[in-house]
């Protein structure tokens, strides 16, 4: 009977055992599996079908690969399944396959039975998979960022976490850093009391702004911005987010210093006003002299609107100028404000990248310099008008008063020829000074005509061959030249802007006085011509003029008498000795300054004289 009982209760145990099994089986979160020894699923729980996307009945007599890719299969023959054969059980990751086609990573637990079989044990791991994808693609955000992350301990004050921006900014490995708290490097946090003070404020606030100097490992420090938040998780946490503002504090003192200077220049800006203003128009520097002369002060500006600070109808007048300065353009306007006239010149101000931040404008007070320019004006129009009348007097001159001259020599040529014989020698004598007076008088008449006319009665400027020039004037003097056996030797000539008559008129004149003043010997005269250079000690010259030379071996000039031969009816011989009217020379300077040339002579007495003649080239 005894027997009979333990049996009976030997089977309840069993069932039982089994009864509990299965439970677990069934309500255990993972998937659970059993394959017996041809690889084939003799049991799935519930969350093991849900996982392939299978109905529980479908897997059963399936074979293992049905689950597993194709590329992975291969895998757990060569790997996996002699792996469980040799050591009774393995564990890692592999990848399932769903019904649907789709896999997922799942953790996997293979374990062998006496039979052969196999216990599978499987999790699906995306979530975590995605959780770790998120946390590694957020630590790498985090080690690009250009600020340095930290985590402390709010209590120790030590460093649980960095980015590798900390690290290259302070100069430490990550594990030199995680060795260390932040009083190592944090300069204003550098006593634990500090720290727990400024803990306690933190998680009081939730999260604080404050600037900090950071320590380098070989002691040197820069400034910082530092955004601190407290985060509870877990535990407490302090996350700590520092920027480097080196160049941040350098261009903001480079600014305070360029504003500093723009101050002190706008303070002292003779005659007119000086300000700067930002993108919103709202001034920020106000300065000048000429504030003395309008109804508002610097103060009134500094602080204010563009618009709130000026009238209506000059707001209109200065807004393109003002607002081009913030598009990057200079503009200068004219306007009238408070009785005065001014000139505002509007400038943009750029920094270091080229990047407009502020516009500048400078008035400057031209009241004076408007009404000198008026005055100016009304002096240029009666010069012009002086001109006018002086012209209609040479005119008057030349005709009015040649008339009586002629009337004079031709009574005096009438004595002459019918009471020559009956006067005696000094009677002849008085006639013949009588009649050359007459004759001078004429020819001074005509030169003054001619000098008089140069700027009205010239023909408009062109370019000119100073080659045919010459070679006119060598034909107009061809018998002077052979009477005193003159040489004249001309170089090759360039092409001149210029008047051809007149520039004859001053060659020609330039060409006889050689011949007259050569003294006793036959005159020899060269003819040149070069490029003008910059390099004079009179200061730079355009390079697009000639300079055109006539050199003499004669008498020469003495350097007192160099300047005055310019002027009008001046002579530095008598004329009994030498011809001339005296206005030659002055003609000539007067023709190369209506070129916008110059004339210029260098001498030395007994050794001759070269006339240089500064004409504009012609254009090519």
């Amino acid at each position: 009977m005894s027997d009979r009982i333990e049996a009976a209760v030997s089977r309840y145990r069993s069932e039982l055992d089994a009864r509990r099994t299965y439970t677990a089986l069934e309500t255990a979160q993972e998937g659970i599996s059993l394959l017996d020894e041809n690889g084939e699923f003799t049991y799935v729980n519930q969350v093991y079908a849900d996982n392939y996307g299978y109905e529980r009945e479908e897997m059963l007599g399936r074979h293992w690969e049905t689950i597993y890719p194709d590329d992975e299969t291969d895998q757990v023959h060569e790997e996996i399944l002699p792996e469980v054969h040799e050591a009774g059980h393995w564990r890692g990751q592999t990848t399932g396959l769903r019904a649907d086609g789709t896999t997922f990573p799942e953790q996997h637990s293979l374990t062998e039975t006496e039979d052969g079989g196999l216990v599978c044990v499987v999790r699906d791991i995306s979530e975590r998979k995605e959780r770790e994808r998120d946390l590694e693609l957020f630590q790498t955000l985090i080690d690009h960022s250009t600020d340095s992350v930290f985590v402390f301990d709010p209590g120790t004050g030590d460093v649980l976490d960095v980015n590798d921006t900390a690290c290259r900014k302070l100069d430490y490995s990550r594990e030199g850093l995680l060795d260390r708290s932040v009083i190592d490097f944090q300069d204003d946090l550098s006593d634990p009391a500090e720290w727990r003070s400024f803990v306690d404020d933190l998680r009081a606030e939730g999260r604080t702004t404050f600037d900090g100097i950071h320590r380098r490992r070989d002691g040197t420090t820069f400034p910082v911005e530092v955004n601190a938040t407290y985060v509870e998780l877990d535990r407490g946490y302090v996350l700590a987010m520092a920027r480097d503002v080196t160049d941040r504090r350098r261009r903001e003192r480079r600014l305070r210093e360029s504003e500093q200077r723009h101050r002190t220049l706008a303070e002292h800006f003779p005659n007119g006003l000086v300000t700067l203003f930002d993108h919103d128009l709202e001034y920020t520097l106000a300065a000048g002299q000429g504030f003395a002369d309008i109804p508002v002060e610097p103060a009134d500006l500094e602080g204010e609107s563009f618009y709130d600070v000026w009238p209506a109808a000059l707001c209109d007048a200065l807004e393109p100028a003002v607002l081009g300065t913030l598009e990057g353009e200079e503009r200068s306007v004219d306007v009238s404000y408070a009785g005065r006239e001014w000139v505002l010149h509007a400038v943009p101000i750029t920094d270091d990248r080229g990047d407009v931040f502020a516009g500048m404008t400078m008035a400057q007070d031209i009241t004076e310099r408007k009404e000198y320019q008026r005055r100016l004006e009304e002096t240029i129009d009666r010069l012009e008008e002086s001109n006018e009348r002086l012209e209609q007097f040479a005119y008057a001159a030349s005709h009015d008063l040649q008339e009586p001259l002629r009337m004079v020599s031709s009574y005096l040529q009438l004595i002459e020829s019918r009471y020559g014989d009956a006067l005696d020698a000094d009677g002849e004598e008085f006639l013949e000074y009588a009649i050359d007076g007459a004759d001078r008088m004429r020819e001074m008449i005509d030169a003054l005509l001619t000098y008089s006319r140069v700027e009205t009665r010239g023909d408009p400027l062109e370019p000119v061959d100073l080659e045919a020039v010459l070679a006119d004037v060598r034909e107009d003097l061809r018998l002077p030249i052979a009477e005193s056996d003159a040489a004249v030797t001309v170089d090759s000539l360039p092409r001149v802007r210029g008047d051809a008559s007149q520039l004859r008129q001053v060659f020609q004149n330039l060409l006889s006085n050689a011949i007259e003043y050569s003294g006793d010997d036959p005159p020899r005269i060269h003819v040149a011509a070069e490029r003008e250079s910059d390099d004079r000690a009179d200061g730079p010259r355009d390079p697009g003029r000639w300079v055109v030379s006539v050199s003499d071996e004669g008498m020469g000039i003495e350097s007192a008498d160099q300047e005055r031969i310019f002027e009008v009816f001046e002579r530095l011989h008598s004329r009994e000795e030498y011809d001339g009217t005296g206005i030659g020379l002055a003609l000539c300077q007067r023709i190369v300054e209506r070129h916008d040339g110059e004339i210029r002579v260098e001498s030395t007495p007994g050794e001759g004289s070269t006339f240089s003649v500064v004409l504009p080239a012609a254009d090519e």
